[in-house]
């Protein structure tokens, strides 16, 4: 294993650029635990809310406390809530605050959440989604590889239908698990488009206790992009190609995907980008090599596309070639077929009989 520097801040892109001025920040204090897990609910979701908590009472590394923070509930579901999490194991029970927020949109929960947190690193996992067994022990390795950045696992998608039963949606698989996201990070690839589930991404604590980064609560989606994108930026990114959760994709309903269309997602997106080419944006090592692949590549395959165009319209000559030769042999066919048809009419026709003498009484 590579030898880590005394300041693990002095690791990532921010620490990496005071250093070479001389400054060096202060080493972060560690939180009362490894990991924060923030989560949201709306109470609506309650079976998965039961999973999601069981999943987490199941990992190998238990040096955790989770957050969750009841957004905008109501009256109605706040007992569902609390019965869910007294259900659960006393270990996992004695991990779990509750917090209840009325205000603000998707960001807002967040914001109080990681405000709220006692860990070094915190995560987000959505009421709806899962974890493997070894979700929080694979943060924990790549944290003991590089301190300080933000810790970044894979992710399987699976499509589920939802089954409403008294008010609660349960998830129901539709399929198997499947890769669908790009297990590599690539910081100049998630500027256009987020490749990131958020319960695969645990920030330093110091990115929102001394960095200042927050949740935009302006955004009623891709509020998790938005800080992602200006989190790693500052502090890089570990990753690991090992899938450790299971991103759960309601087919219909049940996800914000469905709340707001097409052009309300382009809205928020184009908005990110907007207020990201504001800043002053770090970039890890690697950056320069890999702009130059995605300039490159259009390149590339618009070399390929006029390769094969090219090559289709020397097929489609040579085919031309071919159908031009087919016709002129087929009309020499049917004319030959015509010859014949008239040399047999010929042939079938009856020769020319003398016409008969009459006989009858002769005449002096």
């Amino acid at each position: 294993m590579e030898s880590m520097p005394s300041n693990p801040d002095a690791a990532t892109s921010l620490g990496e650029v005071l250093a070479r001025v001389g400054v060096e920040r202060p080493a972060a204090a560690p939180g009362d635990t490894f990991l924060t897990v923030v989560m949201r609910t709306q109470g609506r979701r309650l079976p998965c809310l039961a999973e999601a908590l069981e999943a987490l009472a199941t990992q190998t590394d238990q040096d955790f406390e989770v957050v969750l923070v009841r957004h905008r509930i109501e009256a109605a579901m706040v007992a569902g809530v609390d019965a869910t999490v007294a259900a659960q194991d006393v270990a996992l029970r004695e991990k779990v605050r509750v917090l209840d927020l009325d205000t603000g949109a998707r960001g807002a929960p967040l914001n109080l959440g990681f405000r709220e947190a006692r860990g070094s690193y915190v995560v987000i996992l959505d009421d709806d989604d899962l974890v493997l067994p070894d979700w929080v022990a694979t943060f924990r390795e790549l944290h003991d590889a590089h301190p300080g950045r933000a810790l970044r696992a894979a992710a399987l998608r699976q499509d589920v239908d939802a089954v409403v039963e008294d008010g609660q949606a349960r998830a129901v698989p539709a399929g198997e698990p499947y890769e669908f996201w790009p297990k590599p990070f690539h910081l100049l690839d998630h500027l256009l488009m987020n490749g990131t589930p958020p319960m695969t991404i645990a920030f330093p604590r110091t990115v929102f206790h001394d960095l200042g980064e927050h949740f935009d609560e302006e955004l009623d989606t891709t509020e998790d992009w938005d800080f992602l994108l200006r989190a790693v930026t500052l502090v890089g990114v570990a990753n690991t190609d090992r899938p450790t959760a299971l991103y759960r994709w309601w087919r219909a309903g049940q996800s914000s995907h469905h709340v707001h269309d097409d052009a309300h997602w382009a809205a928020n997106h184009a908005l990110v980008q907007r207020r990201l080419d504001d800043r002053v944006l770090l970039m890890p090592h690697g950056t320069v090599q890999r702009l130059q692949e995605l300039v490159e590549l259009p390149r590339v395959e618009h070399a390929e596309v006029l390769a094969e165009r090219d090559r289709l319209s020397a097929e489609n000559a040579a085919l031309a070639e071919q159908v031009a030769d087919l016709k002129e042999r087929l009309a020499r066919k049917r004319r030959q077929v015509r010859q014949l048809e008239r040399q047999y009419e010929r042939q079938g026709e009856p020769e020319e009989q003398p016409r008969p003498r009459r006989f009858g009484r002769r005449r002096d």
